[in-house]
This record gives structure tokens, C-alpha cells and sequence, in this order.
């Protein structure tokens, strides 16, 4: 009897799908891919056909057998406790504080997307109304987005991990929002977040994590969120539409 492997609908660069990949390359899971492009018109998560695999039109969607799952966290769940069994991601049961710790990281991984979010989407908001965001505004942004990493670089000086002694659910769920930052123009403060660089080191040395480097992206992207220039220190004023990826 043949075997039909899992099936993941991504978008390249797209965090929730960066979060799905990393766990299932951890877990040595074999799957299939297929990607689907959203800065194209129309766009393929607005076709009728993925449509009706996902009413609301986003990625990443999990097809397993007869079962389909989308939205990443719950994804990343359903991935732990069904595919790749011989290499959890959650302490075990009778772990229960560590184990509590990683569920609680998991989720509050989605304070730093909302930061993030508020960041980008103020930023695309602006160059598509034909300006600039201002530089007041800008820095207010920026500040809720580093207090936010505040609080994890507290969290990566209290484990190997962002939750744990060993990689979890939580660190798929976190490096992700880390490595579309630096994409996006995000710099380290070696004396602000220390132990969050080396995190990000550490993780970045595993194979999980160079799988699921998103295509193409090699160093820096052309858009800065951070300070607002594009090719190096030139205003952004040309029309632009905001990317699904940070969704």
C-alpha cells in the first residue's frame, strides 16, 4: 500500500510557513511542497483552487491523508503530537513546568508579531500613500519591537534554548520573526541583546534551520523597515505592496 506523504502549501519567506518548515525538518519528517507565490496577479492563495483548501486565502495549510490544518501554531501542534515521533519537540508529560514554559513561549511568540506587524505594516502604508513614515513615528515602532526583544533576550540567558535545554516547538515558532527581521533591516545591540544573538547563532548552525532558509535569501533584502531606505539609504517614495509573509 503506497504511503502519500504530507503535503505543505507555503509561501517563501512567509514566517508562519518558515515556523512549519523548521519543525518538520527537525523532525526529519518526509513531505512535500508545494509553494505558492503571492506577489504575483493574481495571487495563488486567491485561486479557487487553494481556496477551497483554505477559505481564508493564507498559508501554510498542512495536508495529511484525509486531515487538513492550517493556521502555523496550531500546524506546528498537530505535527507534533502526529509526524516525526521519534523526535518530540515538547518535554515530556511528566516534564510539567518545562513543558508548561515551552507551550506559554509558543504563544507568546505572537506579542513580537504584533510589534513587528505594527512596524511593517505602518511602514508599506505610508510608501503606498506616496511619503515617507515619519521619523517620529518610525522610532516609536522600532522601540515597541526592542522592548519586546527585551524580553527574550532574559529568556535565551535562562536555557540553551529559547525555552529549554534542547530545541522545541517554541524555538520553531520564535527564529523565524528573528531571521525575517534581519531581512527586513533589523541590526543587533551586542550590549542590549547578547545572549538573543547567540541564540540565533546557535540555532542557525542546525540543519532545520538552513532548510528552511527561505529561497534566495542571502544577507539583507532591499526594504528597511528599521530605518526606512531601500538600496542602501534612499528614501522609499515608489508605490509598494505590503508582503504576507510576516502573517
Amino acid at each position: 500500500m503506497t504511503t502519500v506523504k504530507p503535503l505543505l502549501y507555503y509561501v517563501n519567506g512567509s514566517i508562519p510557513s518558515w515556523r512549519v518548515q523548521m519543525a518538520l525538518f527537525e523532525k526529519n519528517v518526509d513531505f512535500d511542497q508545494i509553494r505558492l507565490k503571492v506577489m504575483s496577479h493574481p495571487k495563488e492563495t486567491r485561486t479557487p483552487e487553494f481556496l477551497a483548501i483554505n477559505h481564508r486565502g493564507k498559508t501554510p495549510v498542512l495536508v495529511d491523508g484525509e486531515t487538513r490544518i492550517n493556521e502555523s501554531i496550531a500546524i506546528l501542534h498537530y505535527i507534533e503530537d502526529y509526524l516525526g515521533p521519534a523526535r518530540p519537540l515538547l518535554p515530556p508529560l511528566t516534564e510539567r513546568s518545562n513543558r508548561a514554559r515551552v507551550l506559554a513561549r509558543i504563544q507568546e511568540t505572537e506579542n513580537l508579531h504584533i510589534a513587528y506587524d505594527n512596524l511593517e505594516d505602518a511602514h508599506f502604508e505610508a510608501a503606498n500613500a506616496g511619503h515617507v513614515l515619519s521619523q517620529e513615528t518610525r522610532a516609536a515602532l522600532v522601540q515597541m519591537v526592542y522592548e519586546e526583544l527585551d524580553f527574550w533576550e532574559k529568556y535565551a540567558s535562562e536555557a540553551d534554548y529559547i525555552a529549554y535545554s534542547d530545541f522545541t516547538l517554541a524555538d520553531a515558532a520564535f527564529f523565524p520573526f528573528l531571521g525575517y527581521m534581519l531581512r527586513r533591516g533589523f541590526e543587533w545591540q551586542d550590549s542590549r541583546w547578547p545572549h538573543l544573538k547567540r541564540y540565533y547563532e546557535k540555532v542557525w548552525e542546525r540543519d532545520c534551520a538552513q532548510r528552511a532558509q527561505p529561497e534566495g535569501w542571502n544577507g539583507r533584502g532591499r526594504v528597511n523597515v528599521f530605518k526606512g531606505t531601500r538600496g542602501g539609504a534612499q528614501p522609499i517614495y515608489e508605490q509598494h505592496e505590503r508582503p504576507e509573509a510576516a502573517r
